[in-house]
């Protein structure tokens, strides 16, 4: 597919990488590989999508070798992919739970200003609410899981200190629109997952109000 694997990053080359633990010693190299990776999100074989491009962001955002207008351009990046037709439906999914990385990575060292944590929160709830391909795991394609890697996403967001109480109840009724779609019975744990975002603010319990509960 387009640009996957990247240029300069044949498949040998990827391998290597990835038993290199996705270490990129050269700075801007490393930075420029992020940005290009994110195509193999797309990628309908799940060694690239997941075991090589997912494992190669989640890797350098949580060791914080990614600045912050590299992130800022993922963001962007990650937040158009959720609008993907590319047929395999796989793009969404992972390009969902890339954005959970980035989510996090702005949780553990704030990088975003309020205005753009506000509109990763409204763009996940418009992608979330609207999800109806509820495919899990494939043989040949591995995993998709929409509703779970959605799910990650909110949580991520849900544990941001600097989301108030209106959001956390945003993320509430997000949740509470997937919880027992009319046309799935969920068979893949998403059920654990859908409720991880709810319970991740502990000290906050208050803003679950009654016609927002689960389950």
């Amino acid at each position: 597919m387009p640009n996957c694997p990247p240029d300069d990053w044949d498949r040998k080359k990827l391998d290597t990488l990835k038993a290199a633990k996705f270490e990129i010693a050269d700075d801007n190299a490393r930075q420029s590989f992020a940005l290009s990776i994110t195509a193999c999100l797309a990628s309908p074989h799940p060694v690239l999508r997941d075991g090589i491009a997912f494992e190669a962001l989640s890797h350098m955002l949580r060791a914080q070798q990614l600045d912050e207008h590299t992130m800022r351009a993922l963001l962007e990046d990650l937040t158009a992919r959720l609008n993907s037709s590319e047929p395999w439906g796989v793009e969404q999914p992972f390009a969902a739970l890339a954005l959970s990385e980035v989510a996090r990575a702005d949780r553990i060292a704030p990088f975003l200003i309020e205005d753009e944590l506000l509109q990763l929160l409204v763009d996940t709830q418009h992608w979330f609410i609207n999800i109806s391909d509820y495919r899990g795991f494939s043989e040949q394609e591995g995993w998709r899981h929409s509703v779970t890697h959605g799910a990650d996403l909110m949580m991520q967001l849900a544990l941001n200190p600097r989301i108030d109480v209106e959001g956390l109840q945003l993320i509430v009724s997000t949740i509470g629109t997937q919880v027992a779609p009319e046309s799935h019975a969920y068979v893949h744990g998403e059920p654990e997952r859908l409720v991880r975002p709810i319970l991740s603010r502990h000290s906050e319990a208050s803003w679950v109000k009654p016609s927002g509960r689960i389950g």
